[in-house]
């Protein structure tokens, strides 16, 4: 028998890997499902299992239906009212683009709402004479807060849904955490408000971002595809209607958006696999099989009869920070949705042991698995801006830790006043 506390030790390989940028996260991770295979923990089927997993399908098509907004111009209005809007002060200009795009990244892919609107931002900031190192970070935090809404917006809480499921707790709904998830994007957007101004950099960008946003600016949709930004609206409204029907057939209404898109011609097929980061696709896919490594070795009962004698005492408000901060330590280290495949089966055992409900549990982890906000490589919105911005890593330690520190007292006081 291996003993149950080797089962970690591959993951906290890979996150040294990681660190020193030895390997791509997506090749990390398929170095932990083969050794998962190799050590006896999962057969190799079970190991490539990912690939066929609903989650893995439902993240691939929205970054389709994020291209096809973009490729339609259906972001144009939004940025000819922020610049009409915009009010006096860094302060009210990023309460502004709070409230832009917080609905937007809860229905669609955090990456693809950064991406698009990297170049708004920084034509905006031009016009206002600001430097856009005064807005990016904001937006890319801005976004993973809201990207917890709903089931749409991150490609984590589809990850957690799937976990829950299998754990026998059941999938997500699609605005199941939606109650917990409005006050703390308001009480974040406020923070990041009075906060930026003075904790972020003044200086422009390096030549590499601004060549970069000077690219994305270029590409203008032609007209006939402006004409088919109606359909892209239509196909995106349908999908959240269905999803509210049954949320379990997500990853089915996705493929049948995206199969609309190619019969109206707003997107070729050529376009539509462009428009996937594969990489992302293959990480899920890798990640997602190793949900049950901590339980087929004993490693989630080891830990648990560890760590419980710690956390036994605690109240369940208390216990809840502690799988937060844990969480959210963790999601720096490797990923997101390895930080919630990791912490979900612990997490809910320890909850159980501490008289906390399941449902407030799995709050609580699914967003400090998304809530990355202290390094650059904790999340792929922070790594985008990162270059674009000129950053540092104490730029982000500096507006990040405050924020993480914020969230790590009210999550859980939250997730326990909303949980039945």
């Amino acid at each position: 028998m291996t003993p149950p506390w080797l089962a970690p030790l591959p993951v906290l390989v890979a996150a040294v890997g990681l660190l020193r940028q030895r390997l791509p996260l997506e090749l990390a991770a398929f170095g932990l499902a083969i050794a998962a295979v190799l050590a006896g923990w999962l057969s190799p089927a079970e190991a490539l299992a990912g690939f066929g997993n609903p989650a893995v399908v439902t993240v691939a098509c929205m970054f389709v239906l994020s291209a096809a907004v973009a490729r339609t111009g259906g972001l144009d209005p939004i940025e000819r009212w922020l610049a009409s809007a915009s009010g006096p002060g860094l302060s009210a200009q990023l309460l502004l683009l709070a409230l832009v795009v917080g609905p937007l990244s809860a229905v669609v892919s955090n990456t693809a709402v950064v991406a698009l609107f990297i170049p708004v931002v920084e034509r905006w900031c031009r016009s206002l004479g600001v430097s856009p190192a005064r807005m990016l970070l904001p937006l890319s935090f801005l976004t993973v807060l809201a990207g917890v809404g709903t089931l749409l917006g991150s490609s984590t809480n589809l990850v957690a849904s799937s976990l829950a499921d299998q754990l026998g707790y059941g999938p997500f709904g699609l605005l199941q955490f939606t109650p917990m998830a409005l006050p703390l994007y308001a009480a974040g957007a406020l923070l990041l408000a009075l906060l930026a101004p003075w904790l972020l950099p003044r200086h422009a960008p390096g030549p590499g971002g601004e060549n970069l946003l000077r690219d994305r600016q270029g590409q203008e949709p032609p007209g006939d595809r402006r004409d088919r930004l109606p359909w892209v609206l239509f196909l995106l409204a349908a999908l959240l209607l269905l999803a509210l029907w049954r949320s379990d057939a997500l990853a089915i209404w996705a493929l049948l958006a995206v199969i609309g898109l190619v019969l109206a011609r707003v997107l070729t097929p050529r376009e539509v696999y462009a428009a996937v980061r594969w990489d992302v696709v293959v990480l899920l896919a890798a990640l997602l099989p190793l949900a049950g490594v901590l339980g087929r070795t004993g490693a989630d009962r080891w830990l648990v009869e560890h760590w419980t004698a710690r956390v036994e005492a605690w109240p369940p408000y208390g216990l809840l920070i502690a799988l937060y901060l844990m969480t959210a330590l963790l999601t720096e280290l490797v990923s997101n949705q390895a930080a919630v495949t990791l912490m979900l089966p612990l997490g809910l055992a320890l909850g159980q042991a501490g008289g906390v409900s399941a449902q407030a549990a799995l709050g609580v982890m699914t967003f400090a698995a998304s809530h990355s906000f202290l390094t650059p490589i904790g999340y792929p919105t922070n790594t985008m801006v990162y270059a674009l911005g000129g950053y540092s890593f104490l730029d982000f330690l500096r507006l990040g830790l405050p924020l993480t520190l914020l969230l790590s007292l009210l999550t859980p006081a939250l997730a326990l006043a909303l949980s039945p």
